[in-house]
């Protein structure tokens, strides 16, 4: 008899319900599709339990149809990925509400035009595909218990789809398309008190990373009128950053300005000086659908940032704080000092931030949220070793 409970209770276990998403593209057959670069994203939960999908790294992200950041993997006939000219949307600590819940047997379909995304300023082939990110979860350090303890992670990691191509006879010029973006809101009096002093905040947060990231560099010794610079990372610099290549270039050295290890000074120098020397042009009130995110702007308008509810909800300062959105908007922008820095649809929090330092530096390097982190915990001083 107790054989006969065991097998059973076994048996039961081993056919807990999972989820699972497929996902596909296919071009738009409409007639009145807007251009020849558009697009349908279909995902389906073919499992038999619901599947939670990150909506701020998908077209289903907002009613607007708008993408919230550069979704799709999109190249030209030579291979080289097409820029992005969309929004980068800052969403915060990951809560509950970012996520869309598909049931089993349920399908979103969504039709995107991919023109309004992205740079089509020459004609020929294009090939796309999108990967669609699962493996997403709450922020352990933000998110209130009861959402944790409700919280279901997927089985699935990453679900790639299939990869289409379209042709583009004429070239259409970004400057040319129509404007369909949300209406300019002027921000109310208290608000723009909250955003100069988010922006002074930030400010101050940055040139003190500046400073802090100098006391690394020092001169290791003099040769007639010449000298040698090396690098001592801190603990906090190699945290968010990972390891520093000694190997690679040190300023004022032939080929300086590429590497790594440059990336991060360049980054850190060109946001203090964005906000020390730049005026931030804000808008108040973000689209329906934004009502759970910080803020969000396009790399290519230099300094506009449109700023949604949570961000007058966060705290003024520290990790996640009103101080640190700014930052992290600021290392967004393409100007005349860097190219903008990104956002990646794993990293989320502080802890898969700090992953991405030890597993792909590169991307470390370029991310903006490792640069609002890092600047956060310079302002902290969470290390004992500090100089």
């Amino acid at each position: 008899m107790i054989g006969v409970i065991l097998i059973a209770t076994f048996g039961c276990h081993s056919a807990i319900a999972t989820g699972h998403i497929e996902a596909k593209l296919s071009l738009s057959t409409d007639p009145k599709a807007p251009s020849p670069a558009t697009i349908v994203v279909t995902l389906t939960n073919t499992g038999d339990a619901p599947v939670n999908v990150f909506r701020w790294w998908t077209p289903f992200a907002a009613p607007d149809g708008r993408l919230p950041q550069p979704v799709f993997d999109l190249t030209d006939d030579s291979g080289k990925p097409v820029r992005y000219m969309g929004r980068r949307v800052n969403t915060g600590p990951v809560r509950l509400a970012h996520f869309i819940q598909v049931a089993p047997g349920e399908t979103l379909e969504r039709e995107v035009d991919l023109t309004r995304e992205y740079d089509f300023t020459r004609a020929g082939w294009y090939t796309v595909s999108f990967d669609l990110h699962l493996e997403t979860s709450l922020d352990p350090e933000r998110a209130p218990l009861d959402e944790l303890g409700r919280f279901v992670p997927n089985a699935q990691g990453v679900v790639s789809t299939n990869r289409i191509q379209f042709l583009l006879r004429s070239p259409i010029p970004w400057a040319r398309r129509a404007s369909d973006e949300v209406a300019s809101l002027t921000c109310d009096v208290e608000q723009s008190v909250d955003i100069e002093s988010a922006r002074i905040g930030a400010r101050a947060d940055a040139t003190r990373a500046e400073r802090f990231l100098n006391t690394m560099i020092y001169v290791y010794e003099f040769t007639g009128d010449d000298f040698v610079l090396t690098f001592k990372p801190h603990p906090r610099y190699s945290r968010w950053f990972g390891t520093h290549d000694p190997a690679e270039p040190m300023p004022e050295d032939p080929g300086w300005g590429t590497g790594n290890n440059a990336q991060v000074k360049r980054t850190i120098e060109t946001a203090a000086l964005r906000l020390v020397n730049g005026v931030i042009s804000p808008t108040c009130g973000c689209s329906p659908g934004y009502e759970d995110t910080y803020a969000w702007a396009e790399d290519h308008t230099p300094y506009n940032i449109h700023f949604c509810k949570k961000f007058f909800d966060a705290e003024a300062e520290g990790w996640d704080s009103r101080r640190s959105a700014v930052y992290h908007e600021m290392t967004h922008f393409y100007d005349h000092l860097l190219d903008g820095r990104s956002d990646y649809p794993f990293i989320t929090n502080q802890e898969s931030a700090k992953n991405l330092a030890t597993t792909n530096r590169s991307h470390a390097v370029r991310s903006a949220l490792n640069f609002e982190y890092f600047v956060t915990d310079t302002n902290n001083k969470s290390d004992t070793q500090e100089p």
